[in-house]
């Protein structure tokens, strides 16, 4: 599936890089709902770079009880950091201070990519303010994925965005595809666009759930439907059903 409507923020993203390759770095976060495309997007500019700088990449996971730090794990896994170094969670800003040196070092700037940070516990968001506070006189661009929706996560990240300078942290808007572009993908697809761009309103991932599918509804696209359904109150679920 070919991306389009993202040459601006991938523009944007490029131009970050560039100015951490200066060495002055740059928190990023791509900002929409869920479904705008904001792992394309990633994906894409990640692809586009190529050797151009160090990708580490990372996730927050929707778990019950969300593991301490589990994005710098992944982060270390990449980096080939020893993760026994991380189980010492005592010494929180002695590990802070050894991350943000390893993901600094070496000749090339580096990407530190942590999706879904609005899944993210309360250790990992300090990890973002402690490095967001630290990254303007560095050469790692941290480039956080986050919806935009009302989550019960959502305070918590916007507070620790807020903390950072505002002049160390960047967003960009991920919107959802226009009425043009989803019949330009529903053209190349041999489908008619009026209906996918009705049944989707240019949710990137719907469109592209159902223009796979030949226009089908898909069970990802239920899955994805009905869990978000499942977390709704009594009242509002009702009313949706």
């Amino acid at each position: 599936m070919i991306l389009l409507e993202r040459e601006t923020q991938l523009d944007a993203l490029r131009g970050h890089l560039a100015e951490a390759g200066a060495g002055r770095g740059r928190v990023v976060a791509a900002v929409g709902e869920t479904g705008a495309g904001k792992t394309a997007l990633v994906d894409a500019f990640t692809a586009a770079i190529g050797a151009e700088a160090r990708i580490f990449r990372s996730a927050c996971e929707d778990l019950s009880i969300p593991d301490p730090l589990g994005p710098l794990y992944d982060l270390a896994r990449e980096a080939h950091w020893p993760l026994d170094r991380i189980g010492d969670r005592a010494e929180r800003v002695p590990l802070f201070s050894e991350a943000l040196e390893v993901f600094g070092a070496g000749a090339l700037p580096t990407v530190l990519v942590i999706e879904d940070l609005h899944w993210a516990d309360d250790a990992t968001l300090d990890l973002v303010r402690y490095l967001g506070r630290r990254i303007a006189n560095t050469h790692i661009l941290m480039l956080i994925t986050a919806r935009n929706e009302a989550l019960p996560g959502q305070r918590r990240l916007r507070r620790a965005l807020g903390d950072i300078a505002p002049g160390n942290v960047v967003r960009i808007d991920v919107p959802l595809l226009s009425e043009a572009a989803v019949a330009t993908l529903a053209q190349n697809a041999g489908l008619e666009s009026g209906p996918i761009y009705r049944a989707t309103v240019g949710n990137a991932f719907f469109v592209t759930e159902l223009l796979r599918a030949g226009g089908d509804l898909t069970p990802s696209v239920r899955d994805a439907t009905l869990t978000r359904a499942e977390r709704l109150g009594i009242g509002a679920r009702m009313a949706l059903d």
